[in-house]
């Protein structure tokens, strides 16, 4: 380690671990940059920071992560550069780079980022999570939103639309507001395994809303433009909405994180 008194500046290598047990956060690397002046420390080598809460903790890696407080305002965020990575139990992400406010736990994901909670799947330009007591409470998707959720047997849920906020209860998944071109595509279900139908749907606002993963009911705010098939009637090549992408061998794990991360000091 070595740090310049006169000047701010600090470097570390080999092993290191930046501890801030005031938000409870450890971050784990092979090489550190702190400049005392900006507040600004860069954590370089395969980084790892772990955040963590009472009963969970949420695992965020990159090629370069850099802790950064605001010498004005003191709002202090965590940027991840480069294949940034997320994991909970409640949900995954990846993006091209992420920024973590610490100051009101909102996490933006940038560049084809994609998010998974549960048995769904979250796409967009951009993502911005927003989290209430460690949990997930809302997620706002810009531009190309799209949410998929498999039902099995080749058979998935589909909501599409130009933004979207979906809106989360104990880190599942309750509600969709689809703001402009919108599109959806949902099996319908008379119980708990046989299907009714499948719904093909266009409009451009719409409300839905979700009970244990399944479409339970759509609101239209404006004339819809669909058509209820019968399972075996109903055409392949509408299955699929355009631009529809199933990414569930990205998904991270668990074990990708445990790679990177050591025992604290």
């Amino acid at each position: 380690m070595y740090y310049n008194r006169n000047t701010g500046v600090g470097r570390a290598f080999g092993n290191l671990e930046l501890i801030d047990t005031l938000e409870d956060v450890r971050i784990f690397g092979e090489e550190g940059h702190y400049n005392r002046i900006t507040k600004r420390t860069v954590i370089l080598g395969s980084p790892l920071a772990i955040k963590y809460y009472d009963e969970d903790s949420l695992m965020l890696m990159s090629d370069t992560m850099i802790d950064i407080t605001d010498t004005l305002t003191g709002k202090r965020e965590l940027l991840a550069y480069h294949n940034a990575t997320i994991f909970s139990l409640d949900m995954q992400g990846l993006a091209d780079s992420l920024v973590y406010s610490f100051t009101d736990s909102i996490i933006n994901l940038y560049e084809d980022p994609i998010m998974w909670s549960e048995e769904n799947q979250i796409t967009g330009d951009t993502l911005m999570i927003l989290q209430a007591k460690s949990q997930i409470d809302k997620m706002l998707v810009r531009n190309k939103a799209f949410i998929i959720s498999d039902d099995k047997d080749d058979k998935f849920n589909q909501i599409k639309g130009r933004n979207m906020v979906a809106f989360f209860d104990q880190n599942e998944l309750r509600s969709v507001d689809v703001k402009g071109n919108g599109q959806s595509v949902y099996y319908a279900k008379e119980d708990s395994v046989s299907y009714s139908g499948v719904n093909d749907i266009v409009c451009s606002d719409m409300f839905i809303r979700v009970d244990s993963n399944k479409v339970r009911e759509i609101t239209f705010y404006s004339t819809p433009e669909g058509t209820f098939y019968p399972v075996d009637q109903f055409p392949a090549s509408k299955k699929k909405l355009p631009d529809f992408e199933w990414y569930i061998e990205k998904r991270p794990n668990e074990k990708l994180f445990l790679a990177r991360y050591r025992e604290p000091h």
